[in-house]
């Protein structure tokens, strides 16, 4: 399924996890995000690290991150070099974009 990175944050006691790390592109992390945000417990949960490896077509979010190419973002990882980011909600026509 193309819904599996969202599938699986809203499924996965996320609790159990200190960080997650997405291996992927901007498609990769919107759709992990989503899934994050329909979770009751989004508040909580929210406040894990995560991290972003670029391996998508363009890796826009990853390159704005600090996080170039793969070992540049390997490095942030492993010195949990944190970068806080807002995330908005867009509603058009009574629809989530």
């Amino acid at each position: 399924s193309h819904q599996y990175a969202s599938e699986w944050a809203i499924t996965q006691d996320l609790t159990k996890f200190s960080e997650v790390i997405c291996v992927g592109g901007d498609g990769l992390l919107y759709q992990y995000l989503n899934g994050i945000f329909k979770r009751p417990d989004y508040e909580s949960i929210k406040r894990i690290p995560l991290g972003l490896l670029p391996g998508g077509s363009y890796n826009t979010v990853a390159c704005c991150l600090g996080g170039r190419n793969p070992w540049e973002a390997t490095k942030n990882i492993i010195q949990q070099n944190v970068t806080p980011s807002d995330i908005m909600e867009v509603k058009l026509n009574s629809e989530t974009a």
